[in-house]
C-alpha cells in the first residue's frame, strides 16, 4: 500500500496519497467528527441555558416514557414552549438532573446539512460528554422532519431502552401511515393548535371563573378580549402583543415562513406565484363550501393558466402543514363524503385579517368555533366532525359525532338580532335534528343567551365566550 511521507502530517497530504477507498473513508471520518462537534457544542449550550418562562397548555401529554411522543401541528403554535413547559416539569419536579436531558433544535443553521447517518453522532457526543447513564436518558428533538429517514432512527434509539424520546415537527406526514408503519404503535401523537381562548385570557393575566356571568364588568373585559381573539387569532406571541400593527407584522412573518419554509423548500415548488394565488384564494375561502373545480374556473377568468392537478397538490401542501383544513359533510359512507364539495377553514383567524381587514364576524366565529372542535378532539379522540347539508339546502355548520352516533349539533350565527335570520337558524338545526333524531340543537352566537322550545325539541342559543371557556371547567 502506497504510504504518505512521515514529513507530511497534514490532513490533505494524507487524502491525496491514500488510496480511494481510504480516503472516502478518512473524509467521512473528518466529516462525522465535525457533526460530533457541532453536536457537543449544542449539548453543551442547552446545558447552559436557563429555560425560558412558559405558561401551562390545556394539552396534556404523557411523560411516562412509555411511548415516543410525537408532537406536530402548525408552525409557530408553540411546541417548543410545550417541550419546554415538559423539560421544567421533570427538572421540578421529577428531580430529573439537566444533564439527562437532551434537547436539539433541527431548525438551528448549524445542523443545516445533517443526515439519518449523522444522527449517531448526537448520542456519541452526548456520551463523551457526560459518560454512560444507569438511567434513561430524555431525548427531546424538535422539528426534526428536517431530516430525511428520522423515524427509522428515532424508533431504533426508543428500541434500545436507553431514551424516553419526544419528537416535534410542522408536518401533518407526523400523522401518515408511513409514520405509524416506521415506529409500529410505539407513539403517541399530539397536535398543537394555536392559543384556545382560555389560554389566551390567561396569558393576558385574566384567570376567567364562574362568577364572570353575573359581573357586568367581567362580561364587558371578556367580549373585548374575544373580540381581539376573534380578529387576530391566538398564535401565542400575537396574543401577547398588544399593538395592532405588531400583530399583523408577526403574522405576516408567520405566513412567509410556512409559505417559503415548510412549503416551497419542503415541496421544491417551481411556480411560487401561483402557489399564492391558490392559497391567498383558499385562506379568503374560509368558512364556506370549496372546490378545485372553483378556483381553476376562477382562474380562467382572470388569465391564470393553472391545471385542477396543480392547485390540488398546492392545497395539499397547505393542509399537510396545518395551514388550512378541509371538512367533509358527515354521511356514514366515506365515499358519499369524498363526492360532494368540502368546506374549508384556516388553522388561525389571524390569518384570514392579514389578508383581509374587512371580513364578516359570522365567518371569523364559525372558524372559531371550528379550531376549537379540533382542540376538544384531541381531548377526546374517538369523536368526528362533519357538517350537514339537504337537498332544499338547508344546512348545519358541525355534526359531531362520537363512536358512529350523532352527539350535537352546531349552529354558528354572529347575530340573530333579525327575525328572519334567527328563523333561518332555528329551521336549519330543526331541520337536522328531524333527520339524526335528537332532541336538543345549539346555536353558537357573539352574546345572545337564550332556550326554546319547539315541538317537544329544545334549541340552546350559547354565547362564544360560555362556549370557548366551557363553565364546567371553570373554578
Amino acid at each position: 500500500m502506497e504510504m504518505a511521507p512521515e514529513h507530511l502530517n497534514s490532513p490533505p497530504a494524507v487524502l491525496f496519497t491514500f488510496p480511494v477507498r481510504n480516503k472516502i473513508y478518512i473524509f467521512t471520518f473528518l466529516i462525522r467528527n465535525m457533526k460530533k462537534e457541532i453536536f457537543k457544542k449544542l449539548i453543551v449550550e442547552w446545558s447552559e441555558r436557563e429555560l425560558p418562562e412558559t405558561m401551562d397548555r390545556e394539552l396534556k401529554i404523557d411523560i411516562s416514557g412509555k411511548k415516543i411522543v410525537v408532537v406536530t401541528g402548525v408552525r409557530r403554535a408553540g411546541k417548543t414552549y410545550l417541550l419546554f413547559s415538559v423539560i421544567k416539569n421533570l427538572i421540578e419536579n421529577k428531580h430529573i438532573n439537566k444533564r439527562a436531558i437532551i434537547y436539539i433544535n433541527f431548525e438551528d443553521e448549524r445542523l443545516g446539512d445533517i443526515s439519518v447517518g449523522d444522527l449517531e453522532e448526537l448520542t456519541g457526543a452526548y456520551y463523551e460528554l457526560y459518560g454512560v447513564k444507569k438511567d434513561k436518558v430524555w431525548l427531546f428533538v424538535d422539528e426534526i422532519q428536517n431530516v430525511e429517514g428520522w423515524e427509522k432512527w428515532i424508533r431504533r434509539m426508543y428500541d434500545s431502552g436507553k431514551y424516553n424520546i419526544f419528537v416535534t415537527g410542522s408536518n401533518s406526514k407526523f400523522l401518515s401511515a408511513e409514520i405509524s408503519t416506521s415506529l409500529s404503535g410505539r407513539n403517541l401523537t399530539y397536535i398543537v393548535y394555536p392559543f384556545s381562548f382560555r389560554e389566551f385570557i390567561l396569558a393576558k393575566s385574566f384567570v376567567p371563573d364562574k362568577t364572570m356571568a353575573y359581573s357586568e364588568q367581567k362580561t364587558a373585559v371578556i367580549l373585548r378580549f374575544l373580540d381581539e381573539y376573534l380578529v387576530y387569532g391566538g398564535f401565542p406571541e400575537v396574543s401577547k402583543e398588544e399593538d395592532v400593527n405588531k400583530k399583523i407584522k408577526i403574522l405576516s412573518e408567520y405566513y412567509n415562513a410556512i409559505f417559503f419554509r415548510d412549503i416551497i423548500k419542503r415541496f421544491k415548488i417551481r411556480d411560487v406565484d401561483l402557489l399564492d394565488k391558490t392559497i391567498r384564494y383558499s385562506i379568503g375561502s374560509f368558512s364556506q363550501q370549496f372546490s378545485v373545480t372553483k378556483i381553476y374556473s376562477f382562474f380562467k377568468t382572470i388569465g391564470v393558466n393553472a391545471s385542477k392537478k396543480t392547485i390540488n397538490s398546492f392545497i395539499r401542501y397547505a393542509k399537510e402543514v396545518f395551514l388550512l383544513y378541509q371538512l367533509f359533510p358527515y354521511f356514514r359512507s366515506i365515499k358519499k363524503r369524498l363526492q360532494t364539495h368540502k368546506k374549508l377553514y384556516i388553522v388561525d383567524t389571524g390569518m384570514a385579517t392579514l389578508f383581509d381587514s374587512d371580513i364578516q364576524r359570522g365567518r371569523l366565529l364559525e372558524n372559531l368555533v371550528y379550531i376549537e372542535l379540533l382542540r376538544r378532539k384531541e381531548e377526546k379522540a374517538t369523536i368526528d366532525i362533519g357538517f350537514w347539508k339537504d337537498l332544499s339546502g338547508k344546512e348545519v355548520d358541525f355534526v359531531v359525532t362520537g363512536g358512529g352516533s350523532v352527539e350535537k349539533l352546531i349552529q354558528c350565527a354572529y347575530s340573530i338580532s333579525d327575525n328572519s335570520t334567527k328563523e333561518r337558524e332555528k329551521n336549519a338545526i330543526l331541520g337536522a335534528m328531524d333527520f339524526y333524531k335528537l332532541d336538543i340543537g345549539y346555536v353558537i352566537t357573539w352574546d345572545y343567551e337564550a332556550e326554546e322550545k319547539i315541538k317537544g325539541r329544545k334549541i340552546k342559543f350559547v354565547p362564544l365566550w360560555k362556549w370557548l371557556l366551557d363553565a364546567k371547567k371553570l373554578p
